[in-house]
């Protein structure tokens, strides 16, 4: 997936390519209000390694790029870049680790200066999940914001930086029951951060990221408002009172279940805050933006030609105009990254195209590996897709079959406790994992214990 950076004279955007069996890169350009740059390329930090969340954050105009990159020794690492004048820096590690798959980062400018980050890691039963402010000097030593026993953190996150204040806002996903999925915050400043507060309890499970909007103009300026998707229940947005410390004011955008919300939120130089969004009824999908301009929400508007094999949609305000970003996957192999402009949403007409290729679906080794009780079993797909997900003991014999459903595109997880389909405990020894969704297949192997 596109990551967004937009400023009112600024617009920049990110993407992962890689092509045939080459290595993967991270791919960066930039809009200066009349044509698109020559994009950069950064190579990943290992020849076989593919990154996986890509952020992007400016700092000052000037950007930055956080993103994960996964080695096929099953080594982590998180990593950055900056762009000085002319030239960005070569990536540099900020963590690493051989024990989980992907931190999923996001990224924010600093009020003081560069950038904050935040990422989780896992190791099963245990989560984490850590902040640190960035220059092009140093980074800060991480601080821990919140962690969990036994249970999983949801991988969506998102942070930005609160206007008036030295403050930033980093909201995220998790369950502390295995069942009931619940929207946390903090708010802080390099090692002192609140703790957290709840945005909503016992949310139902989402599969796409919360995203926090920043008010930078008009007479809303500082405003924060959180979205997030809830399954059966459309899209949700709250706005944090920071006299009273807390969420208030939650009004569902859409009620419709076949709803999901789309890669970025973004607010304009009036002050207006923008949303899009899908309705699927599979095969078909229809598009939407709507937007606030202080007094309540627009109806929403429909973007006729965003339709066919469209995965994921982005906006953003720039240069005095509305930008829409959307990716299309005409194949399993083949991605196309598109967008369009206009000086109101009602104009909106298609322009330009910029090719690129995604990384294929993947399957991450089980957490933990070897087990007692439970293992997490976590993939991602990139476009919507019938998954196949089932346990095989040594002989080959299927003993649980976990998942056998159509699935949206996103990261998704799904946990084993060791029976098989008729909630008997299996013995322990070694099984496999079998993954099938779309035509890709994937093995691992787990290792159950007594």
């Amino acid at each position: 997936m596109p990551a967004l950076a937009s400023a009112d004279t600024a617009l920049w955007i990110a993407w992962r390519q890689k092509k045939g069996s080459g290595p993967s890169c991270v791919k960066v350009a930039s809009h200066d209000g009349s044509q698109w740059q020559t994009p950069d390329s950064l190579s990943p930090w290992s020849p076989d390694a593919a990154a996986i969340t890509v952020c992007l954050a400016l700092d000052r105009a000037n950007p930055w790029l956080v993103y994960d990159s996964y080695a096929q020794n099953d080594t982590v690492r998180l990593l950055y870049a900056f762009r000085s004048g002319d030239t960005w820096t070569s990536p540099r590690t900020l963590a690493r680790d051989s024990i989980i798959w992907s931190y999923y980062p996001a990224l924010t400018a600093h009020p003081e200066g560069g950038v904050q980050a935040v990422w989780n890691r896992q190791g099963y039963p245990w989560a984490w999940l850590y902040t640190a402010r960035g220059t092009a000097d140093s980074w800060t030593s991480p601080v821990l914001l919140d962690s969990f026993n036994a249970v999983m953190l949801r991988y969506e996150m998102a942070i930005a930086d609160l206007i008036g204040s030295n403050k930033m806002m980093a909201v995220w996903f998790c369950t502390r029951d295995d069942e009931n999925f619940d929207l946390w915050s903090s708010v802080g400043n390099n090692a002192s951060w609140s703790r957290p507060i709840p945005v909503v309890y016992h949310d139902p499970p989402s599969d796409y990221l919360p995203q926090l909007s920043v008010t930078r103009a008009g007479n809303r300026l500082g405003d924060v408002r959180v979205f997030w998707q809830r399954s059966g229940s459309g899209i949700v947005t709250a706005r944090y009172d920071r006299d009273q410390e807390q969420w208030v004011e939650p009004f569902v955008l859409d009620s419709a279940a076949e709803y999901s919300l789309g890669g970025h939120v973004c607010t304009d130089e009036h002050g207006w805050t923008w949303v899009t969004y899908r309705h699927v009824v599979w095969p078909h999908q229809r598009f939407f933006l709507r937007y606030h301009d202080g007094a309540g929400w627009s109806e929403p508007i429909h973007v006729p030609f965003v339709e066919s094999t469209v995965t994921f949609t982005y906006v953003a305000a720039a240069h005095g105009r509305i930008w829409l970003f959307w990716v299309r996957r005409p194949s399993d192999t083949r991605s196309l990254l598109y967008y369009s402009s206009a000086g109101h949403p009602l104009a909106i007409s298609e322009r330009a195209v910029q090719p690129r290729v995604a990384l294929g679906t993947m399957l991450a080794d089980p957490v933990p590996s070897v087990f007692r009780t439970s293992a997490a079993i976590c993939y991602s797909l990139n476009a919507s897709a019938r998954v196949s997900l089932a346990v095989h003991d040594a002989t080959g014999r299927s003993v649980r079959t976990l998942l056998n459903s159509g699935q949206e595109p996103g990261r998704h997880a799904v946990h084993w406790d060791g029976r098989d389909d008729f909630g008997r405990t299996l013995g322990s020894g070694v099984y496999f994992c079998k993954f099938e969704a779309g035509g890709f297949t994937a093995t691992r192997k787990l290792v159950k214990t007594e």
